[in-house]
């Protein structure tokens, strides 16, 4: 009987894997979700910060905390007619050592400044400290406050000594003028205020009769200062 033939042996194909290629697929796959991360969190931290910096947020921000503050003093005596202005002790030896008022001060206390009185709060021991008349100028409220808004003052006009005068009046005022200089040109027609860190300028609106914008004019130098008032010629 014959011998069966043997089946042919069937050759399957060799297979490889590159180990190589797949990591870097991996890396790069991983690469970019990380960068579509990234931009997320940037897109989300710019609008975030474009809306904390919006001057009716920040308006609305101060209100909220005044009142906030108003209210846990107010739980512990009779306060005054009127909004306070609202400052920090930030150096309780130096104030102690100009007035007597602030002898039991300590730093972090917040002082209500009415017409006719300042109180001194203790917020983390919830107590207050001293109650009184006290006198304070324009530079010791600042003392106090250094997160005060800064402002520039620029002499866009043709009269000679201008910005420093209008500075004087604003550091009598309270406002914390930290550099006077000239504008681009003396040729402004009218006074620009300029709002680049979103702060509440009401007052210095309503000072100046001017609504604030929140860019530099063309061809003016930047600042590191919060507000930046360019002082225009006189309407004649």
């Amino acid at each position: 009987m014959p011998a069966k033939k043997s089946k042919e042996a069937v050759e399957l194909p060799e297979t490889s894997f590159d180990f190589s290629k797949a990591i870097l697929s991996i890396l790069l796959v991983a690469a970019v979700i990380a960068l579509v991360v990234l931009f997320q969190k940037y897109y989300t931290a710019k609008k975030e910060l474009a809306f904390l910096q919006d001057p009716k947020v920040q308006e609305e921000k101060i209100k909220a905390e005044t009142k906030d503050l108003v209210d846990k003093v107010g739980k512990l005596m009779v306060l005054p007619e009127g909004e306070p202005t609202i400052a920090t002790v930030v150096d309780s030896e130096k104030l102690a050592s100009e007035q007597v008022f602030f002898k039991d001060a300590k730093n972090g206390d917040k002082v209500l400044i009415y017409k006719d009185k300042a109180i001194i709060y203790n917020p983390a021991e919830n107590r207050i400290i001293n109650v009184g008349p006290v006198l304070m100028t324009g530079e010791q409220v600042n003392a106090l406050n250094p997160q005060a808004p800064t402002v520039e003052v620029r002499n866009g006009s043709q009269k000679i000594g201008a910005a420093n005068d209008l500075g004087d009046q604003l550091k009598k005022a309270g406002f914390n003028v930290a550099t006077v200089g000239n504008a681009a040109n003396p040729d402004y027609k009218e006074t620009v205020l300029v709002n680049l860190t979103g702060k509440d300028v009401k007052a210095l609106e309503e000072q100046l009769k001017v609504t604030a914008v929140n860019k530099l004019p063309d061809g003016e130098a930047s600042s590191t200062q919060d507000i930046v008032i360019i002082l225009g010629n006189p309407k004649k």
